[in-house]
């Protein structure tokens, strides 16, 4: 039998809550992340809670999609597939989305399913 989520007020008197909210700067100004990124954001809190391996992982998955959409574009543009390297061994890619988890792979992810779109 599955028990009832622990409640939001309980949740945020712990000592990884609190440190964490204690790193926002503006706490008392809302999010500007449009709906997708705070998917993405919710994704990861379930996976991890207040740790951030959750939106690490999140990130590089949509990142491992990112380097899936390349290798099938690539040959339809006439460029070989093993470029695709050029992106994935990127090291400012890596420091981005992996370590920093970094919202701006779900636009790349997008904007190149884009590209399968006919015109």
């Amino acid at each position: 039998m599955a028990r009832a989520p622990e409640p939001l007020k309980s949740r945020l008197k712990k000592s990884s809550a609190r440190t964490t909210l204690s790193r926002i700067g503006y706490p008392y100004i809302p999010t500007v992340y449009p709906p997708v990124s705070q998917l993405a954001f919710a994704a990861g809190a379930w996976l991890s809670g207040w740790d951030w391996k959750g939106q690490r992982w999140v990130f590089t998955a949509v990142d491992l999609g990112v380097i899936s959409i390349l290798i099938l574009l690539l040959p339809l543009f006439a460029i070989p597939r093993p470029w695709v390297l050029l992106y994935a061994w990127n090291s400012l890619v890596l420091k981005e989305v992996t370590n920093l988890a970094h919202v701006d792979v779900l636009v790349t992810f997008f904007v190149l399913l884009l590209l399968f779109y006919p015109a």
